[in-house]
């Protein structure tokens, strides 16, 4: 089944757009406001790869962060998507990284991560991470500001089976550590506003 979700996942990749939508008009997106939001806390998460990610990994990066899971059939396959297109954009860009975390860490095993980050074509810089629940959403909620909504902000918020709730957010942080912009990932033209602050922190 797993094997099945990756090869309809990465044949997704290639898929055009059709239908009435892809006939209209496309959306004009919104500019693109740069920010200092925040100072990312130290973390470390494991790799697809088998090694460990940190803050002081990405140092001296411009990195993109975004929450997904493997077996998710609806949403993360398109945040991932954004994310691939970032990377063609910026292939030969060796200060541009991608951060992909999964929010289901008990089910994403790294084999289970290195498979789906081989059925998007992920490079050397995009990185598919895992850790502990109370890690990631303590990433979430401190350092990126994203709050995956629970009462308590000391525990961990109520899970859908393995999965925590989590944002169609994707944040961009600098090589300082600090958050310098935000968009929805379900907001059309979400990769190219991607793309557009990236070029606007590296010119």
């Amino acid at each position: 089944m797993k094997r099945r979700h990756l090869l309809r996942t990465a044949t997704a990749l290639s898929a055009p757009l059709i239908g009435a939508c892809s006939r209209q008009p496309a959306a004009k997106s919104p500019p693109v406001i740069l920010g200092e939001y925040n100072e990312v806390k130290p973390f470390s998460f494991a790799s697809h790869r088998g090694t460990d990610v940190t803050n002081e990994t990405l140092q001296g990066q411009f990195w993109a962060v975004n929450f997904i899971f493997t077996s998710c059939a609806t949403e993360c396959p398109v945040l991932v998507r954004h994310f691939h297109t970032i990377q063609k954009r910026f292939l030969t860009e060796p200060r541009v990284s991608l951060v992909s975390i999964t929010v289901d860490p008990q089910t994403d095993t790294i084999p289970l991560l290195a498979n789906y980050a081989k059925a998007f074509e992920a490079g050397p810089n995009w990185h598919f991470l895992r850790g502990q629940p109370i890690d990631v959403v303590r990433f979430m909620r401190e350092s990126l500001l994203i709050d995956p909504g629970s009462k308590s902000k000391t525990a961990l918020p109520e899970r859908k089976g393995n999965t925590l709730p989590h944002s169609d957010k994707m944040a961009i942080v600098d090589p300082a550590g600090s958050v310098r912009f935000y968009t929805s990932g379900n907001r059309g033209g979400a990769a190219t506003t991607m793309i557009e602050a990236f070029e606007k922190l590296l010119a």
